[in-house]
């Protein structure tokens, strides 16, 4: 389905000194126009930071209804582990993976592994590239006669810091991100050779809060997102969305994020289907 959780209060430039971040989140999802009907989700994120490498790990548990009373509600397990090592105070290396355990026959048992490279300047200016490999063995094609399928994903970004934190509007970080998707199985005919897709987003951070609003617009099947957290392992061609979060620091550990989501996309039999998430996030450092 989706991981929902987002790094906006962890380091991305590089870790001075260990630390240790925990994230509680958890939200509900309503369907438009769609087979599906609602749902929720609820997970934990938890991350380990040294000198030069930083671990994260997530986990999510997702369960969505349908319309359909026959049809049995989606019941699902995401996994995700990255491990990042910084070669210097300019570049940084990350590998990862993703793994999906589900009631949904098609995507159960499906993965994907990931790597990167990312390039920055502090906080001020980074540019980076990651790559995705997902196959989904138990992937059927049109007349059933084979199985599986692989998609490469290639997402280029470039992101840059602007404004200044102690002025009344605080300081700004935006980011600029391509995607590229190829699915690699001739037997489904629905799978365009490739899908393209751009998204950009801004980050205000004043004082204790901090306010994201971002979207994205074009074409994506079964794509990796929020680098590498967010795997969409359903048979649906997405066409954009948006969101707005607002962040809000109860101190320099602990603090509270709300935050809402719009996805728009098509289903098999629903050309204009859409979908809501509104979710909260709890996260303290150690």
């Amino acid at each position: 389905m989706k991981v929902i959780i987002t790094t906006v209060w962890l380091m991305t430039a590089v870790v001075v000194h260990a630390q240790s971040d925990i994230v509680l989140y958890g939200g509900a999802l309503e369907y438009s126009d769609s087979s599906k009907d609602n749902g929720w989700f609820a997970g934990a994120y938890f991350q380990k930071s040294l000198v030069e490498d930083r671990l994260e790990f997530a986990y999510e548990r997702t369960e969505v209804d349908y319309i359909d009373v026959d049809t049995l509600a989606l019941k699902q397990n995401d996994f995700t582990l990255i491990w990042t090592h910084y070669l210097s105070s300019s570049y940084s290396v990350r590998l990862g993976g993703h793994y999906i355990d589900s009631n949904d026959i098609l995507s159960d048992g499906a993965y994907s592994l990931f790597a990167g490279i990312k390039y920055f300047e502090g906080y001020a200016f980074d540019m980076g590239v990651d790559g995705y490999y997902s196959t989904y063995d138990d992937y059927l094609s049109d007349d059933q006669a084979t199985k599986g399928l692989d998609v490469i994903q290639i997402v280029p970004s470039i992101g840059f810091t602007f404004g200044q934190y102690y002025s009344s509007i605080g300081s700004f970080y935006a980011k600029l991100s391509y995607d590229y998707i190829r699915p690699e199985n001739e037997g489904l005919a629905q799978l365009r050779d490739s899908y393209h897709s751009a998204a950009i987003s801004l980050k205000n951070f004043n004082g204790k809060w901090t306010t994201t609003v971002g979207g994205w617009a074009g074409k994506q099947v079964f794509a990796m997102r929020n680098e590498g957290f967010v795997m969409y392992n359903l048979n649906e061609e997405h066409r954009g969305g948006a969101e707005l979060s607002v962040h809000y620091a109860f101190s320099d550990r602990s603090g509270l994020k709300v935050q809402y989501g719009y996805e728009s996309f098509k289903e098999p039999d629903f050309s204009k289907a859409s979908s809501t998430a509104l979710s909260g996030f709890l996260n303290h450092r150690f």
